[in-house]
């Protein structure tokens, strides 16, 4: 299910994913990176990560901007991670919503279907994300790249 604190359309930009563990059942060890599969993405996709979401389309009602993500296990559901987006404006955190979304082990690649029909698919390389955001049509509406924040 999705949780949304605001409403993602194609007009807003799903910038920051946050990811937040709403039990403390153990989720599997593949989504911490500990299964030793590949290499390229030894850490998994459980952490914080900055980055760019970059318009494609222009001119449009679509903004450049500064991503954050939150990524974490899903203990209580299907899918294993809860996505939760959002922004930095003027130096605060503004969040675009929540999604569960799935997580493959084998090719490192989240997908999130959103509530508006649109579409976020990334793929994680280590310490790095590179991923899509595609609206409802199949128009791909921005690009997004995240480096893994560090933990304080």
């Amino acid at each position: 299910m999705i949780a949304q604190s605001a409403s993602i359309n194609a007009k807003y930009t799903l910038v920051s994913i946050a990811f937040m563990v709403g039990s403390l059942a153990i989720p599997p060890l593949s989504l911490f990176g500990q299964s030793g599969a590949n290499p390229k993405s030894d850490k998994g996709p459980v952490g914080i990560w900055r980055g760019e979401s970059r318009c494609v389309v222009r001119p449009s009602a679509c903004n450049d901007e500064t991503a954050l993500y939150r990524i974490a296990a899903n203990a209580r559901a299907q899918d294993p991670l809860m996505v939760s987006a959002g922004k930095i404006v003027d130096g605060q955190e503004v969040s675009m919503g929540s999604s569960e979304c799935s997580y493959t082990v084998k090719t490192h690649v989240i997908a999130c279907s959103l509530p508006n029909g649109s579409s976020l698919h990334l793929e994680v390389t280590g310490d790095t994300i590179e991923g899509t955001y595609t609206l409802r049509d199949g128009r791909l509406w921005r690009n997004i790249s995240l480096h893994r924040a560090e933990q304080k």
